[in-house]
């Protein structure tokens, strides 16, 4: 949001549009979020699709996805895996994944929500092409993982890595 609100606010500026204007707008826009969105509550980024009923799209996917009406205002957590089958490092993280997914429908105190990103291997683009691509998957993992977090608004996110390529990308998205 606050990415959407400075590039309204620098295309205000080029444009020559009254500032007071946007902000008005901005304000008016969002009003019902910021209701919605307590600092006591563990919900707190999920509330904005689960809590209002001015997102019942948004509302209608999660239950398209599974989420019973009960579980609406429990925390929406995401499992981000590096997984993928061409590593002995990441080759078991789904299974790993599955295990924490399954241990947070047990406690019954949050909603799972699990997805993948990608990985690179050195061992397989050392002295290769491939090598162009190493060091760069640590800023495409962390991009991927915000990515999903925010874009689904997520109130909390586990990552579950399995090399030293990965891991950086991972704690790079959590730092963020």
């Amino acid at each position: 949001r606050l990415c959407f609100r400075v590039t309204e606010l620098i295309m205000a500026t080029f444009t020559k549009r009254n500032l007071k204007d946007v902000s008005t707008r901005w304000n008016r826009n969002f009003s019902t979020t910021k209701a919605t969105t307590s600092n006591n509550k563990l919900n707190k980024y999920s509330s904005v699709l689960t809590g209002a009923d001015a997102h019942g799209g948004g509302k209608a996917m999660l239950y398209a996805t599974g989420i019973p009406t009960e579980k609406m205002d429990y925390p929406q957590v995401g499992i981000a895996s590096c997984w993928w089958e061409g590593n002995p490092c990441n080759m078991h993280l789904n299974k790993l994944q599955d295990k924490v997914h399954d241990g947070m429908i047990t406690d019954n105190r949050c909603v799972p929500r699990s997805f993948n990103t990608i990985g690179v291997s050195d061992g397989l683009s050392m002295g290769n092409n491939g090598m162009r691509y190493s060091l760069a998957s640590r800023d495409l993992i962390a991009d991927s993982i915000e990515m999903q977090v925010q874009a689904s608004h997520y109130d909390g996110v586990i990552t579950i890595a399995g090399c030293d390529k990965n891991m950086p990308g991972c704690m790079m998205a959590l730092a963020r």
